[in-house]
């Protein structure tokens, strides 16, 4: 019986024996967590700093279409201005052309009035009637 004294009871044993199961059951467990959390840390990291680098290159990328952009702005402003000036030019170049004509036109017309018989019977009766108003003109005493 006094040995059975000193063992102790199977539960006591199996009680202590539960504890450091336990104990080494929650310490694998809380390092675990501790792994995980490690883990779930660096993915954090490294999504955030792919989506940062993403984020600079689509910065860089819209900086450079809005570059491209404002240099073809530019350049059709510069067109648009050289096809303003090149239809001004044109446009003063036919009216030029225009003018000309008419000038010659009416030039044309006035010498062949000049020897238009017509005109110059016109212009003697012109100057008959003329010479007739000043005679009347005298004769009236105005």
């Amino acid at each position: 019986d006094r040995e059975a004294a000193i063992q102790p009871p199977p539960s006591l044993a199996t009680a202590e024996q539960l504890e450091q199961l336990h104990s080494e059951a929650m310490s694998q467990h809380l390092e675990r967590k501790l792994d995980l959390q490690k883990l779930m840390k660096t993915q954090y990291a490294e999504t955030q700093k792919q989506k940062a680098a993403q984020l600079h290159r689509d910065k860089a990328q819209s900086q450079k279409e809005a570059a491209r952009a404002a240099y073809l702005d530019e350049k059709m402003a510069h067109f648009e201005k050289e096809a303003q000036r090149e239809a001004k030019l044109s446009y003063s170049h036919f009216l030029s052309g225009q003018l000309a004509e008419e000038k010659r036109r009416r030039q044309q017309e006035c010498e062949e009035r000049r020897h238009d018989p017509n005109i110059e019977k016109l212009a003697e009766e012109g100057q008959t009637m003329a010479e007739k108003v000043a005679r009347y003109k005298a004769q009236l005493g105005l």
